[in-house]
């Protein structure tokens, strides 16, 4: 499986092209069209009805309150995702799990999460807590629903302990879509091929519940 960094982000701009960026996404708004139009007629003298300077200050100050609105938005999202990224989890390292922040985590590693941690990356279970192989998250980030979903660990999979015997092997999946309903792969170990479902993946945005720690692969970042 390649192996590819993961970084976590929301914030739409940079900071250098922030303000022009948000004056051509302001000016997609027929309103501001319109008034801008009126302006300029208005700075010909010939057609002039209002002060030159005096008729650019309703839309001047519209566009810089905008623009302010959205850029503390924009920083907040900034903020957030720095968090999120120097975030660390648990991941496996030899025959131990160790600590790592969330932004040098890579397709194919494999993460011990914690109860009531956020996911930030899509990871196929290997492993939970309970003998039966259940592990319980909340999808609210995701369908907006605060009922408790069920997912699972194959029971091969769960047969093996991560800091014993670490797993060798691949995953073949899909590529990644919207759909956070389905999901189509299969899992080869030890030269068998399993095949994996909706039920055995933990999406990005979901929260551990009601379990002490799950291990899982890293399918997508």
């Amino acid at each position: 499986m390649n192996l590819l960094e993961m970084r976590f982000g929301q914030a739409n701009t940079p900071s250098l092209i922030f303000l022009p960026k948000n004056l051509f996404v302001q000016f997609h708004r027929l309103a501001y069209i319109y008034f801008l139009v009126i302006d300029a007629f208005n700075q010909l003298p010939q057609l002039a009805v209002f002060g030159r300077t005096v008729s650019l200050f309703p839309l001047l100050f519209i566009l810089c309150v905008t623009a302010i609105k959205y850029g503390y938005e924009d920083w907040r999202r900034h903020h957030s995702d720095k968090k999120e990224n120097n975030r660390e989890v648990q991941v496996l390292q030899g025959v131990k799990f160790s600590s790592k922040k969330w932004k040098n985590v890579m397709v194919g590693e494999v993460l011990k999460i914690s109860a009531n941690e956020t996911i930030l990356c899509d990871i196929v279970l290997l492993e939970t807590s309970y003998p039966s192989g259940i592990a319980y998250v909340q999808t609210i980030n995701l369908d907006g629903e605060s009922n408790l979903k069920t997912r699972y660990a194959r029971p091969e999979t769960m047969a093996k302990r991560p800091e014993r015997e670490p797993p060798s092997g691949f995953i073949r999946c899909e590529q990644p879509n919207r759909n956070i309903y389905g999901f189509i792969a299969n899992m080869e170990i030890d030269g068998r091929r399993i095949p994996l479902g909706p039920s055995n993946i933990v999406l990005r945005g979901c929260q551990l519940k009601n379990i002490a720690w799950v291990v899982g692969v890293v399918a997508y970042a």
